[in-house]
C-alpha cells in the first residue's frame, strides 16, 4: 500500500472517490476536477491518497483531505480532516488507517495540538477507526447547508 500527497494527475480519480461519500450522503451533484484543483492550490490543504503500488498511473482507492488553521482557543494550528473515502472493495484493509497515520503525522509536523474530524453519527465503522488512532469524541456538531 502506498500513501503519498496528491497531485494535480490525480484530480479526476480524487473526485471520483469523493463521489463515492456523496452519493453515500444522498448528494447526486458530480464533485468537478476543478474543485479538487482548487482545494490542492489553497495553502491551508493537503490531500493524501492511497493506491497499491507508486507507479504514477495506479488507482486510488483511498483519499483523505486535511485543512490546517489558526486556532484562537488553542492560540496555536489545528487540523481539520474534512474527508475521508476508501472505496468499496477496499475498507477494512487499513487503508483508511494509513491515511490517518500519515495525516496525523504531518499535523504534527506542522506544528498542530490538535486534530479534528466529523464523521456522521450512525458511521460505526468510521468511529471506530477513529477511536483506533486516538481520536475521543467531544462536543456536538452543528452544520447549515446555505446551498440552494
Amino acid at each position: 500500500m502506498n500513501v503519498r500527497a496528491a497531485t494535480a494527475a490525480d484530480a479526476g480519480a480524487i473526485a471520483h472517490l469523493i463521489g463515492q461519500l456523496r452519493t453515500a450522503e444522498g448528494l447526486e451533484e458530480p464533485v468537478a476536477a476543478e474543485s479538487v484543483l482548487a482545494y490542492l492550490g489553497d495553502p491551508g490543504t493537503e490531500i493524501f491518497v492511497v493506491s497499491a503500488d507508486a507507479a504514477d498511473d495506479a488507482v486510488l482507492f483511498g483519499v483523505l483531505s486535511l485543512r490546517v488553521m489558526l486556532d484562537l482557543f488553542h492560540g496555536a494550528p489545528t487540523a481539520l480532516i474534512q474527508e475521508l473515502v476508501v472505496a468499496e472493495g477496499h475498507r477494512g484493509a487499513g487503508v483508511g488507517g494509513a491515511l490517518l497515520d500519515v495525516a496525523i503525522g504531518r499535523a504534527r509536523e506542522l506544528g498542530c495540538v490538535e486534530i479534528a474530524v466529523v464523521t456522521g453519527e450512525h458511521n460505526e465503522a468510521g468511529q471506530a477507526a477513529y477511536r483506533s488512532r486516538g481520536f475521543e469524541q467531544e462536543g456536538v456538531y452543528f452544520e447549515q447547508h446555505l446551498e440552494e
